[in-house]
């Protein structure tokens, strides 16, 4: 009979973040400047990308109500009041 002996590692998001932090103070300003701009171009995709599947979801709930016969004629959201900032972005 064998044991299973399981090794568990636990990511630590923030350390990561902070030692990324740190590696980058100690660079030179192009350096900094070619990273910033890196993370600008992905931030980009990802938000593109994000608002493809936004449309694509959108266009799956009005064939799924086409299909099903159902007209939608208004439409009212409500929410918890703490929560406004987190759905619409704080203002900065």
């Amino acid at each position: 009979m064998d044991n299973l002996n399981e090794v568990i590692k636990q990511l630590d998001e923030f350390k990561i973040i902070k030692n990324v932090f740190n590696k980058v103070k100690g660079l030179t300003s192009k350096a900094k400047t070619w990273l910033n701009n890196l993370f600008v171009k992905i931030m980009k995709k990802v938000k593109a990308a994000l608002e493809k599947i936004k449309q694509l979801g959108a266009k799956m709930f009005e064939k799924l109500f086409e299909f099903f016969n159902i007209v939608i004629t208004a439409v009212k959201e409500s929410f918890p009041k703490d929560l406004h900032g987190f759905i619409y972005g704080m203002k900065e």
